[in-house]
C-alpha cells in the first residue's frame, strides 16, 4: 500500500479580507502558496479578494463572517475544521474607524467600534486558539493593533481604546503562548492608504479632513505595510510598528509621557482655535457615516 503523501499546504484565514489591508494580507500569503480563508462580512468584495489570490498562485475560499457575531466565528471553523487539516495562521485585521470627541460621539459608534476592533479580534482568539495550538508545526496568530494603541491622538478616543486593549491582548497571549509551537504577532501601522475611512464614522467634516491628510501623505502603501506584517509573522517577531518612525515615536512615548501629551494637546488646541475662527465665518456641516463594514486598516 503506497502512503498518502503529508499535507504540506499551509492554511490561513484572514478576516476583513474583502478589501484593505486584509485583501493585502490574503494576497501576499498567496504568493508564498498559502490556503487562504477570505472572511469578511461584504461577500461580493471577498469574490474579488478571491480572483486577486488565485491569480497570485494561491487557493481561497469564501468565508462571510461579521466579526461581532461569535456564533458565526464558531460555525466557520467548523466548516474549515471540515475542509483543511490544519490552520498554520490566523490574522485578525477587521476593524472600523470614528471619530468624536468623548462626551460627544455617540454611545452606540463607541459600541459599534469596540464591537468590531475589540471584541471582533477577541472572538478570533477565542475560537480558534486551540485549533492552531493542535497544529503540529508552527503556527502564528497575528493580531491588526495600531500605533493608535500607543500614541493615542485627540478626537479618536474610540479608535484609541479599542487598539490599545488589541495591544494588550496580544502582549497577555504572547506571554501565555511562551515556548509553545504559536507564536503572537502585533502589528501597529500608522496612517495608510486604504479604504478604512471610507466607510468610518466622522462627527465633523473637519475630523475626516484630518484623517484624510495623514492617510494620503503616509510614507508606505497597503502592500507594502502587508508584506512587512507578514515577514515579521514568518521571523515570529512579536511587535509591529510601521512605518520605522513610528517606532521612534513609540521610544520617545515611553521615556517622556508628557511630553506627548503636551504636544499632540497644544497642537490640537491650536486647531480648535482656527477652526472656530472659521467656523464662525462659514458654517461646517456635521457629517455621520453610519456604515457597518468589517474592514481594518
Amino acid at each position: 500500500m503506497i502512503a498518502r503523501p503529508k499535507d504540506t499546504t499551509r492554511h490561513a484565514l484572514v478576516t476583513g479580507a474583502g478589501g484593505g489591508l486584509g485583501r493585502a494580507i490574503a494576497v501576499r500569503l498567496a504568493g508564498d502558496g498559502w490556503n487562504v480563508a477570505i472572511a469578511d462580512i461584504r461577500e461580493e468584495n471577498s469574490r474579488e479578494t478571491l480572483r486577486l489570490v488565485e491569480a497570485a498562485g494561491g487557493n481561497g475560499r469564501v468565508e462571510t463572517l461579521d466579526v461581532r457575531d461569535f456564533d458565526a466565528w464558531r460555525a466557520v471553523v467548523e466548516r474549515l475544521q471540515s475542509a483543511w487539516p490544519s490552520l498554520e495562521m490566523l490574522v485578525n485585521n477587521a476593524g472600523v474607524a470614528c471619530s468624536g470627541q468623548v462626551g460627544t460621539t455617540p454611545l452606540d459608534d463607541w459600541r459599534w467600534l469596540i464591537e468590531t476592533n475589540l471584541f471582533g479580534v477577541l472572538h478570533g482568539c477565542h475560537a480558534c486558539l486551540g485549533w492552531l495550538r493542535q497544529n503540529p508545526g508552527r503556527a502564528s496568530l497575528v493580531n491588526i493593533a495600531s500605533v493608535a494603541a500607543v500614541l493615542p491622538v485627540p478626537a479618536m478616543a474610540a479608535y484609541n481604546v479599542a487598539k490599545a486593549g488589541v495591544l494588550a491582548l496580544s502582549e497577555s497571549m504572547a506571554c501565555e503562548l511562551h515556548g509553545s509551537n504559536l507564536h503572537m504577532t502585533v502589528a501597529c501601522p500608522g496612517f495608510f492608504r486604504t479604504g478604512l475611512l471610507d466607510r468610518g464614522r466622522f462627527q465633523t467634516q473637519r475630523e475626516r479632513d484630518w484623517a484624510e491628510y495623514y492617510t494620503n501623505s503616509a510614507p508606505l502603501n497597503v502592500g507594502q505595510i502587508a508584506d512587512q506584517i507578514v515577514r515579521a509573522a514568518y521571523r515570529r517577531k512579536l511587535h509591529v510598528f510601521l512605518p520605522a518612525r513610528a517606532r521612534w515615536l513609540w521610544y520617545l512615548r515611553r521615556l517622556a509621557p508628557g511630553l506627548w501629551i503636551k504636544l499632540v494637546g497644544a497642537g490640537y488646541a491650536r486647531d480648535l482655535a482656527m477652526h472656530r475662527e472659521s467656523e464662525a465665518r462659514s458654517p461646517e456641516p456635521t457629517t455621520h457615516n453610519a456604515s457597518h463594514s468589517n474592514t481594518n486598516p
